[in-house]
């Protein structure tokens, strides 16, 4: 049980915030594991001339048997003029780091790196994200998505209703119900656990 709840890390850094407003904004959403919480998620967006920064963190303790798990996850992304330029995402778990990795635009192309060893070169550009997700709808082209905790492009189909599904790397799924044009809830399925967001209200 705990090499799929360790696996989750990449998958909760996924979970990001958007919003198409001169103003920044701050949401909110509670993490259940079944019928318990097990931490919280704060996401924002600020936009400063041209440039859109994104901030995500999460924070979540758990427990596998007799051991504790305290995971902290950051997560940073910046857009220039709707194209991405940088995102970054750390994971700690117990203080002790689980995975780095960042990608940065360097003229018309990318460079990046996993640990600071294995070097990736994601496609150029960069117009659509999982840190734009958050706050509306893709549109009817939107049928892939960068996802910044994984660094790849993955697919995303819409499934009717507000609903659309996020497939990610190791044949796992996050789905993400959109109503009145925000993320209400999102479901992170997995083979051996759910774990579920709910969006605060403010």
């Amino acid at each position: 049980m705990a090499k799929y709840l360790t696996g989750w890390l990449a998958s909760i850094s996924l979970l990001f915030f958007f919003v198409r407003s001169s103003i920044g904004q701050d949401l909110r959403y509670e993490i259940f594991w079944g019928d318990d919480m097990i931490g919280s998620m704060e996401v924002s967006r600020e936009v400063n001339g041209d440039e859109e920064h994104y901030h995500y963190f999460a924070d979540v303790s758990f427990k596998v048997l007799f051991k504790k798990y305290h995971r902290q996850t950051t997560l940073k992304a910046t857009y220039f003029r709707d194209t991405l330029v940088y995102c970054s995402n750390r994971v700690l778990q117990n203080q002790e780091l689980k995975d780095w990795r960042y990608v940065e635009r360097k003229g018309n192309r990318y460079v990046g790196f996993v640990h600071d060893e294995d070097s990736i070169h994601p496609v150029f550009p960069i117009l659509y994200s999982v840190s734009k997700l958050y706050y509306y709808p893709p549109s009817i082209d939107d049928i892939s998505i960068f996802a910044e905790g994984h660094t790849e492009v993955c697919d995303l189909r819409d499934l009717g209703g507000g609903d659309y599904e996020l497939k990610i790397p190791g044949g796992n799924k996050n789905i993400y119900k959109f109503r009145q044009g925000k993320i209400r809830e999102i479901f992170v399925d997995r083979t051996w656990f759910n774990l579920k967001f709910k969006l605060v209200e403010r």
